[in-house]
């Protein structure tokens, strides 16, 4: 019961960081 919570955390916190590189790799590439 404990890891199936803990992979849906890890599964949000990638996701989370995925879109967040995807966002800064835009706005780099909009400023420059």
């Amino acid at each position: 019961m404990l890891k199936r919570p803990l992979l849906l955390i890890v599964l949000i916190v990638n996701f989370f960081f995925s879109s967040f590189y995807f966002f800064v790799c835009f706005v780099l590439f909009f400023v420059l």
